[in-house]
């Protein structure tokens, strides 16, 4: 996948053509940070470790995600301030949240079979969560909203919503295949609403 951008703490500069990548490349956001003031955080599926590179690509720093029980780790997004960083993990099917000043995994949180995306809210107190689901169980997937608390440090399961009870999802259920789940979200600008893309199959979309 893409590696992810993320500015270092200190005063900022606008870099016009600087661009966040989501490792999978399902979405990009516009970052404003320094030429030289950056990090970029890359992420390895096959050995499960996040490798962190400065702005002359050189090694600074790597975070094993494997030793905190999270494998295969897939999609990275970042708070609005760069502060944490949360990993999206289909394999053991939990979101990592991670502290970026000091590189450390402070909560691990379970979501559901193949987590796909952990999208943060404009406003940063809520994570969105998409779940595909169990590969052998129809239409398996759902939503599952992340609470934050920067101020405490606390990220705690919220709600959830199974695509399959949704009313709307319902009413053109003979639209989709038996499979299928949630995979990729963008939330609007102010975060009113979020579009969530279904799958992972092309013939599963929708």
């Amino acid at each position: 996948g893409s590696p992810a951008f993320h500015p270092l703490t200190g005063p900022l500069a606008v870099l016009p053509a600087a661009i966040v990548w989501l490792t999978a490349g399902c979405a990009r956001t516009e970052a404003t940070i320094a030429e030289s003031d950056y990090e970029i955080w890359a992420m390895d599926q096959g050995t499960h470790v996040i490798h962190v590179f400065d702005a002359d690509l050189d090694e600074v720093g790597r975070i094993d995600m494997g030793a905190h029980g999270v494998r295969v780790p897939h999609m990275i997004e970042f708070t609005s301030d760069f502060a944490y960083a949360f990993v999206a993990a289909p394999a053991t099917g939990n979101v990592a949240v991670i502290r970026t000043a000091d590189r450390a995994v402070v909560a691990v949180l379970p979501t559901g079979p193949r987590t796909h995306h952990a999208a943060v809210a404009p406003d940063d107190r809520t994570v969105l969560v998409s779940v595909i689901g169990a590969a052998d169980s129809p239409w398996d997937g759902k939503l599952v909203e992340i609470e934050v608390d920067v101020a405490e440090e606390r990220f705690t399961v919220g709600r959830e919503l199974m695509l399959a009870e949704d009313p709307l999802f319902v009413e053109r259920r003979a639209e989709f295949r038996e499979t299928g789940g949630a995979v990729c979200l963008a939330y609007t600008a102010d975060g009113s609403a979020a579009y969530v893309t279904l799958g992972p199959g092309l013939e599963e979309g929708g």
